[in-house]
């Protein structure tokens, strides 16, 4: 369980320390370690208050300890260690989700350290519109200074750190290819960022290991599969590459479509540093669903008809789920393809396929049509026959009635 310090660091502590014990994050020494500091941040900042002081001060007493013997660091301690924080009313805003009430306060200061935590601020609150405002206004240099808006005059003073958020804010909005095209921006600004993230020695809000998997995870389910070798032989990507094992690992399986191998690296590793980590996780539903959708898209691309049985064996999920990610696929992508009958069909070849049915069905009513009239013909024909057998009968009958009154008339004519 990783956790990172900068001068933002008491606000995202509370919210990390809340996550790993929720989410059962780490071991329980680990909990109850970031427990008490989180105890100790919020009775700095006077915060005890905070809904969240009773979840760690729950953690602490179930270890045995007395939160106050737990808290060894003072107040005036804690500030110390944080001397770059001398507003602690922003802070106390932050840590109790008054968002605004924060941003406020940072408008009247007018500087641009202010401007890096104001992003910070956004990036909890999730005010993914206001801040691609202000990232827009800040990469313009249009910002001007007055009473009531950001100014600058010049670059923000940690560009690099700045522009790194934004890269970080993209993949939490789950913009993936903007978050790439941040990363990108900054590695030519600053040539020595894959170092430092390397190194594990860059960290801002988001840590090193965080913010390579950003990058890694938004190149994996954003790029096409006709680019994946393209990608994997990029000069000017390859440090990145070897430095990012599990993005070079996951393309190259890709690549090879080996879907099966990717997908357990997926669910094992991938999964577990996602979830361990209280920003990359609340990604985590969005970039499997997206894989998957990426897999069962190859497929729709090679094939007119595809087992839907095939696809739940490829994913290692089941029929239904299977089932609902290509209905939704189908949809959000406007594809024209069609599930019916556990296959998943090209329109084109379910109209062929209807087709040759309706044919089918036709040519059997058909021959049922001909049987029927052929048996209908076969009674006319027996009735015929029967009216010409009676007709005959009733002819040759007639013609004996006839002769016999002959023969009578003939008769009475001699006895006269």
């Amino acid at each position: 369980m990783s956790i990172n310090s900068d001068e933002f660091f008491g606000p995202l502590l509370v919210e990390q320390a809340a996550y790993a014990i929720r989410k059962n994050v780490g071991s329980k020494d680990d909990q109850l370690e970031i427990s008490i500091k989180a105890l100790t941040y919020l009775k700095a900042i006077d915060m005890m208050n905070c809904p969240t002081s009773e979840l760690f001060m729950h953690m602490i007493s179930s270890a045995g300890l007395i939160d106050e013997k737990a808290v060894s660091a003072s107040r005036d301690r804690f500030r110390q260690d944080n001397s770059s924080v001398n507003d602690l009313e922003i802070e106390r805003k932050v840590v109790a989700h008054e968002y605004t009430q924060a941003i406020t306060i940072m408008e009247a200061k007018h500087d641009d350290k202010q401007i890096e935590r104001l992003v910070k601020t956004l990036i909890l609150a999730q005010k993914w519109k206001i801040l691609r405002e202000l990232e827009k206004r800040l990469k313009s240099n249009q910002l001007v200074v007055t009473d009531k808006t950001w100014n600058l005059q010049g670059p923000v003073k940690d560009q690099t750190t700045v522009l790194l958020l934004f890269c970080g804010a993209y993949f939490l909005e789950g913009k993936y290819l903007e978050c790439f095209k941040q990363f990108v921006l900054v590695q030519q600004e600053t040539p020595k960022i894959v170092n430092l993230l390397a190194n594990g020695s860059f960290s801002t809000f988001f840590t090193s290991m965080e913010l390579v998997y950003m990058v890694s995870l938004s190149i994996i389910v954003y790029l096409p599969f006709e680019k994946l070798e393209t990608f994997l032989q990029l000069e000017d990507m390859q440090y990145f590459l070897n430095m990012a094992d599990v993005l070079k690992t996951s393309l190259n399986l890709l690549a090879a479509t080996n879907f099966k191998e990717f997908l357990t690296l997926w669910n094992d590793e991938i999964q577990k540093v996602c979830r361990d980590s209280f920003f990359l996780s609340k990604q985590w539903a969005n970039l499997t669903k997206t894989a998957h959708h990426k897999i069962i898209f190859f497929y729709l691309r090679i094939c007119n008809v595809v087992e839907v049985s095939y696809l739940s064996s490829i994913l290692g999920l089941d029929f239904e789920d299977v089932t609902s990610h290509v209905s939704q696929l189908i949809s959000d992508a406007n594809l024209n393809f069609v599930v019916k009958e556990g296959l998943v069909m090209y329109r084109g070849a379910m109209q062929m396929r209807e087709l040759q049915a309706g044919l089918v069905k036709s040519g059997l009513q058909l021959a049922s049509k001909m049987e029927i009239l052929k048996a209908r013909n076969q009674q006319v024909r027996e009735i015929i026959q029967l009216n010409i057998i009676s007709n005959d009968q009733n002819k040759k009958l007639s013609e004996n009635n006839e002769a016999m009154s002959l023969k009578e008339a003939n008769d009475s004519d001699d006895n006269v």
